[in-house]
């Protein structure tokens, strides 16, 4: 039999760590919606595990006066929600120039029928020659058939025709390849990763852990395995205050 007093400490120490917990997860909530990522991203396929602009690129093209240029992939996922690229600029600015494009997916090949586009990104270049990782993303989830061909395409919509460069890298990826004005590279692939993104854990589910996590570590037994329950929790007697 445990002595109350002893259940008490437990008891009441367990409450204030999982009130703690619950503290902490509301912190840890707001903190995620100050930063506006309600959302994390599931990767499917990815080309390379080469950071953007990292020195080991085959070269660059410009997305304007190179199209079509893209990427064929075969994807595991039955749905894609964006698609991420490496994008560079051709030259020093100043002042700041821009671009704005979009990336088309399509179905089969790089011929193939537009299934759906994703909203435009406007990039905005200025100063010293820079590589961004941008996230392309669809209005809503694209359903896919996992194993079929695809191919998207990377498409000048407006600003600067002479600006936006796409990286790409030695071929490494064994499910594409990579396609300029319209011809198949065997040898390369774009910098690119495809996804889906999905819901963060609950914040009620984190701190429903949370709080059993902690409650179960005040409560489960310590000390010696022989002398456990004993008053004082460490097998040694209580001599109480």
């Amino acid at each position: 039999m445990i002595p109350s007093r002893m259940y008490r400490i437990g008891t009441v120490g367990c409450f204030a760590r999982a009130w703690g917990g619950l503290l902490l997860g509301v912190m840890l909530r707001g903190v995620s919606a100050w930063g506006g990522t309600p959302e994390i991203p599931l990767y499917d396929q990815i080309s390379t595990s080469w950071g953007p602009g990292e020195p080991k690129r085959h070269g660059i093209l410009l997305v304007a006066t190179n199209a079509p240029l893209g990427q064929s992939f075969v994807p595991t996922h039955d749905g894609l929600d964006f698609i991420e690229l490496t994008v560079g600029m051709t030259r020093l600015l100043r002042p700041a120039e821009q671009e704005a494009l979009r990336v088309d997916l399509r179905g089969g090949g790089v011929g193939g029928p537009i299934i759906d586009s994703t909203t435009p990104v406007m990039v905005t270049f200025a100063g010293e020659y820079q590589w961004l990782g941008l996230t392309f993303r669809f209005p809503d989830r694209v359903p896919l058939t996992p194993g079929a061909g695809y191919f998207f395409e990377v498409v000048h919509v407006a600003g600067s025709s002479f600006l936006a460069t796409i990286d790409f890298i030695p071929g490494s990826y064994q499910s594409g390849q990579m396609y300029w004005q319209g011809r198949p590279q065997g040898l390369s692939d774009l910098w690119f990763s495809t996804g889906q993104m999905i819901p963060e854990p609950s914040a009620g589910a984190l701190l429903l852990l949370g709080g059993l996590g902690l409650c179960w570590a005040v409560l489960r037994p310590r000390g010696n395995p022989d002398r456990r329950g004993l008053p004082g929790g460490d097998g040694r007697p209580d001599h109480g205050v």
